[in-house]
Parts: structure tokens; C-alpha cells; sequence
């Protein structure tokens, strides 16, 4: 049931009255697939969509701009490809698409065993990047106030 006395949309209502079954279900994630807003250009806008995933500690693959992944490793962050091939971040947005495809069907090819050694071994890329982004919002806090 919508609650109108909260000043929120249904969909933003939905989210917080299930935040306890999403949670539950997104940690059986192996990877998130990150589809950000801005994707074509020359551009590096990072939104919520990529910064769910980090906060969770959940691998992800973005489909952006070009240097997507590039960009993010400049401010510190960490990401898989010690894992998986990270070419599509190269690729105009026109390809990599088609690359990403290729990756999510070879993720899903994997056995279950070979998914659990990737996340196992990816934790500390996973807290680094949560540790990094906490980082980053203290430091914009101390500058904002």
C-alpha cells in the first residue's frame, strides 16, 4: 500500500518497504551489470547505479562512456580484470555492448564452484572499493561544510 503522507513516488515507497527482501535477493548476485545513464561521448558521469554496487560490494561490469572503468581506477577505485576482460571499456559504445554480451554469457557458462573462487578472491578489491568510496564522501562532507 502507498503511503501519501510520505513524499516520495511508489516506486522510491516500494524500494523502502522491500529494502529487506532486495537486500536479501542482491546479495545472491555474482555481478551487477551497471547501466548508466550517460553511455555515448566523451563523458564520465558516475551515478547512483554504479555506486549501489560498490556500497553492497558486489562485482560489477558497466555498460558507459569509453574509459568508463579507466576513469573510475583514476579516482582510486579498483576493478576485475584479473578476472574477466575489461576490453569492452575501450570499445565505442557501439561495440561494447556486443562485448559485454559476450562476457555476461561466459560468466554464466562458468560452474557455480569457479563463481565462488571469482568472488572469494575478489573481496579485497570489493572492500577497497567500499573503503575508497566512504573515503571520498568524508573528504566532499569536510569540504562542503
Amino acid at each position: 500500500e502507498i503511503d501519501k503522507s510520505l513524499n516520495l513516488n511508489p516506486a522510491q515507497q516500494l524500494f523502502k518497504h522491500d529494502s529487506d527482501d532486495f537486500l536479501k535477493k542482491y546479495s545472491q548476485f555474482a555481478v551487477e551489470i551497471v547501466c548508466e545513464t550517460y553511455f555515448t561521448g566523451n563523458t564520465f558521469f558516475p551515478t547512483e547505479k554504479i555506486w549501489r554496487p560498490i556500497l553492497l560490494k558486489t562485482p560489477f561490469i558497466v555498460q558507459g562512456p569509453t574509459n568508463f572503468l579507466k576513469n573510475l581506477r583514476n579516482l582510486g577505485f579498483k576493478t576485475f580484470h584479473d578476472f574477466w576482460d575489461e576490453g569492452y571499456d575501450d570499445d565505442p559504445h557501439t561495440h561494447s555492448i556486443h562485448e559485454i554480451t559476450r562476457l555476461v554469457d561466459t560468466l554464466a557458462k562458468e560452474p557455480a564452484e569457479e563463481l565462488n573462487w571469482m568472488l572469494y578472491n575478489m573481496q579485497d578489491i570489493l572492500e577497497h572499493n567500499y573503503n575508497r568510496l566512504v573515503e571520498l564522501n568524508e573528504a566532499n562532507s569536510r569540504n562542503t561544510a
